[in-house]
């Protein structure tokens, strides 16, 4: 029996990662206009999320046709330990999965605790899925986004529709 669940393309969003310590993510955070989220957090900052993977990561991911923040605001802080910022936004494609089942087609592909005590609301990992490294947000307990590299989209699209309608291979 299929579940119930949407899969589709979505529109692209702008990416910025950064890799710096502790003092040049908390700067980098202000000049977003937000304070840094805790690990694993995150927060409403410049047009987008600002998302924290780990002591010195963050990821701003902001809205379909947002602007990418000028990298000045980055830069403009002389540099406390090494830190690397990239725009990620051509690199990533996006999809959403949303439906009642959406949780249990994206259970299939990942050995992630899905529940909302361990992964709420507004917050955003990196994971595999299906295989595929993606960066997954949970917009709300039925709603999610997931990015993962352009070349791999297609295929990550094909197996989530397999898995929300196992029937389907055989058709």
């Amino acid at each position: 029996m299929p579940y119930s669940a949407t899969i589709r393309a979505a529109p692209a969003r702008p990416m910025i990662a950064v890799e710096a310590g502790l003092s040049d993510l908390s700067a980098m955070a202000c000049a977003l206009g937000a304070a840094l989220p805790d690990r694993g957090g995150s927060v409403l900052a410049g047009g987008g999320m600002l998302h924290r993977f780990g002591p010195s990561s963050l990821l701003w991911i902001g809205l379909p046709d947002a602007h990418v923040p000028d990298h000045s605001l980055f830069e403009a802080r002389p540099a406390a330990c090494a830190r690397i910022v990239a725009d990620l936004s051509d690199s990533h494609a996006w999809i959403d999965l949303f439906g009642i089942d959406a949780l249990a087609v994206l259970a299939q592909g990942t050995a992630l605790d899905m529940r909302a005590a361990a992964f709420p609301d507004s917050t955003a990992l990196r994971t595999l899925a299906f295989g595929v490294e993606v960066i997954l947000c949970r917009n709300a307990s039925n709603t999610f986004e997931i990015a993962c590299r352009a070349s791999y989209s297609e295929f990550l699209v094909a197996r989530l529709r397999l898995a929300a309608d196992p029937a389907a291979e055989t058709r």
